[in-house]
């Protein structure tokens, strides 16, 4: 290809030269930096998040390799005591113990030693600590100094009743707690102890580390061994409750290398594309700026004026060519992409505030106040269809620039009207010729002659119409239509949005009703006692001011808060004469049972304190943790007003309901005891307000209890 030279003579033409070839070079330097970087932070993040969860997991495994570890314990100390042959105590032990344990053995209460199995270092004495961890039933992990280094002891008391009989010491093997053939190829893994010491190693181990690299519960951190850098992460499996032993922490180290093998091959790539790129401007800049210069020019130009939001921008090329006629279309692009740039930045005004609402009325009032810049009317209505009965509907009806609000009513579809809408969802255009469809009556009792209507389809099923009217000939086009059409899509997404939301409410709503009915249904005399304390605990609840956030939890936990009762004894609950110490215990551990059920429930975590706390009382002698005053939850010390209550007022197979009079009495004499003062004085006087509403008379309500 012959490119003439000539242009280059030209000082303008030698500037639009370096122009064009630093806009391309610019962005592509700029282009690879950011590449390159990103690429480096990708696999960096890759490599920290893959050796983050390669950690967790290893220290999930090896909490689960304790357990096994204390299962064998258990089952031990259970052939022991059940033969009473310590060399028989070996022969039952699983095929896979050697595979566990480097050796067991029986150590007396007088320091005395027996081996059981395998080898075992010299005898260790166990704390003080240690010894009243043993008594209280669990196992002790330990990590004591051998002759090649830590190793890890689990030990078990055989009896808590005979401590005499001594315990059960066996050193756990390094191979167990790690087994490096389950290491992924090119990741290290190493167990270190609490004093940071290293249990078990798949490769090298950590080396040159600071004293604050393992301060927290996990974190990254980076060290070097030779000429080679690793990327490696930590996490500390906490074991003190169960084991004693403070923690093992589990480091997984990559390296860096390995991790960054795919940016080599990248970069070779990369370098090529960019070469390539460059040439290829080079020649299209050669090859056209000469022909382009001025009419180039003034188009980039235009180009840059529209790109920084200047819409009114217009370019004016006389050439006679066709940079003339690609100067024309321009401007009428720029007018297009105007009024599209306007209808788009209106439609995502819409589209947040619609969205962003779960109440129909209010997506309404919404759609009103914007609709105006998008599209022409003098009246707009919104006809809502009925989801329970396909021929009711709602009508919503506004006058543009009318401050009067939006007025409603309620009409009655025709069937063919609403297959004729379901069947062809695009927007169009009408005009009143004597008779008209029920959803646009609204429109024409005040004058409207032509209606743009934009039907909104939900799953299959005609949902809303959005009607559009104005007296005078259709003025609207097509671009109007389809922006009509594209408006209903966002109102139908908001609408399935708010009906789902309150579907999933009365779902949500209807269960937990079920659950508390079927709670209650266990014992006949608790029949309705969880709605009906739940009831009163709302009103309680209106009356301190609670807001409906508050009284949602309210009302959820309260079907619930009897649900650990599943676990009692139904002769307990039902039993008429008094409880036993024993009774009374598990009555009590219903609270308990109610909590583990709900804990793996997310959405019960603001519940939880209902459940756990309503028999705690505000002086602090409650069940089952002793809570007082604030510390006990509102919603609980509520709960803890409106379930006494109940339970006095209704029968109970012990005794029949009491009065109300006596019931109130003893509530005022649990105020400041048993109850918050502030909620039992609500309670009182929305009891006051019941009883002269219900008999015409007066409960006489006493002073701020203190």
């Amino acid at each position: 290809m012959n490119i003439d030279p000539t242009f280059l003579r030209s000082k303008l033409g030698r500037r639009m030269f370096w122009l064009f070839t630093l806009c391309a070079l610019s962005p592509m330097a700029l282009l690879a930096a950011i590449s390159l970087r990103d690429v480096s932070n990708q696999l960096r993040e890759q490599s920290r998040r893959e050796l983050r969860q390669l950690s967790h997991e290893v220290g999930m495994n090896l909490f689960e390799r304790l357990l096994f570890l204390d299962a064998d314990l258990k089952l031990a100390e259970t052939n022991l005591s059940a033969h009473g042959d310590r060399t028989a105590v070996t022969k039952e032990l699983p095929s896979n113990f050697s595979h566990r344990f480097k050796g067991l053995e029986l150590i007396g209460a007088d320091s005395s030693r027996q081996i059981l199995f395998g080898t075992i270092p010299a005898q260790f004495q166990l704390e003080p600590g240690e010894l009243a961890h043993l008594s209280s039933g669990k196992t002790l992990v330990s990590v004591r100094t051998c002759d090649d280094g830590p190793c890890v002891f689990v030990v078990r008391q055989i009896s808590a009743q005979q401590p005499s009989v001594g315990f059960l010491a066996g050193e756990v093997l390094p191979s167990y707690l790690l087994d490096i053939n389950d290491v992924p190829q090119g990741k290290h893994l190493c167990i270190l102890d609490s004093q940071e010491r290293v249990l078990q190693c798949s490769g090298e181990d950590p080396t040159s580390l600071s004293s604050n690299t393992f301060r927290s519960v996990s974190g990254e951190f980076t060290w070097r061994r030779g000429s080679t850098d690793y990327e490696a992460d930590y996490w500390k499996v906490f074991l003190k409750p169960a084991f004693l032993v403070d923690h093992l922490t589990v480091v997984a180290s990559e390296p860096k290398d390995l991790a960054f093998l795919p940016l080599v091959q990248f970069k070779r790539s990369f370098l090529l594309v960019v070469l390539l790129t460059l040439f290829v401007v080079l020649l299209l800049s050669v090859t056209q700026i000469r022909r382009n210069l001025i009419p180039l020019g003034k188009l980039q130009e235009g180009t840059r004026r529209i790109a920084g939001g200047d819409f009114h921008s217009r370019v004016t090329v006389k050439s006679g060519d066709e940079f003339d006629d690609l100067a024309q279309s321009f401007n009428s692009m720029a007018v297009r992409i105007e009024k599209q740039f306007n209808a788009l930045k209106t439609n995502n005004a819409i589209d947040r505030a619609i969205l962003s609402s779960w109440d129909i009325g209010q997506i309404v009032d919404t759609l009103f106040a914007l609709l105006r810049s998008v599209l022409a009317y003098q009246f707009v209505s919104v006809t809502i269809v009925e989801s329970g009965n396909g021929t009711q509907a709602r009508n919503y009806l506004s006058q543009s620039g009318s401050q009067r609000g939006t007025e409603m009513s309620v009409s009655v579809l025709r069937e063919e009207e609403l297959r004729e809408l379901s069947t062809n969802s695009e927007a169009r255009t009408l005009s009143s010729d004597g008779s008209c469809p029920q959803f646009l009556a609204p429109l024409v009792s005040r004058g409207m002659r032509f209606f743009l209507v934009a039907p909104i389809i939900v799953r299959g099923q005609l949902s809303a119409i959005i009607s559009l009217g104005h007296s005078e000939a259709s003025v609207w086009s097509e671009d109007d239509s389809l922006r009509a059409s594209q408006l209903a899509d966002q109102v139908g997404v908001a609408l399935s949005n708010a009906r789902l939301i309150a579907d999933l409410k009365q779902l949500n709503l209807g269960t937990l009703t079920a659950l508390a009915r079927a709670i209650d249904a266990k014992s006949p005399w608790t029949s309705g006692h969880s709605e009906r304390v739940t009831g009163m605990a709302l009103e309680i609840g209106r009356e301190v001011g609670l807001s409906e956030v508050e009284l949602d939890v309210l009302n959820r936990g309260g079907l619930l808060h009897d649900i650990g009762k599943i676990g009692v004894d139904a002769h307990v609950l039902d039993k008429p004469g008094k409880l036993t110490d024993q009774e009374t215990t598990q009555i009590r551990e219903h609270v308990n049972i109610g909590g583990r059920i709900l804990e793996p429930i997310p959405g019960f975590a603001e519940c939880m304190p209902i459940v756990l706390q309503h028999h705690e009382w505000f002086d602090g002698s409650g069940y089952p943790s002793g809570l007082a005053g604030e510390q006990i939850s509102l919603h609980a010390r509520i709960f803890a007003v409106a379930d006494c209550y109940d339970a006095m007022i209704s029968d109970r197979p012990y005794r029949t309901g009491m009065p109300l009079d006596r019931v109130l009495q003893i509530l005022r004499a649990g105020t400041g005891k048993q109850f918050d003062p502030q909620v039992m004085d609500a309670f009182l006087r929305l009891i006051a307000r019941k009883h002269a509403v219900g008999s015409g008379a007066t409960v006489s309500e006493p002073a701020t209890a203190s």
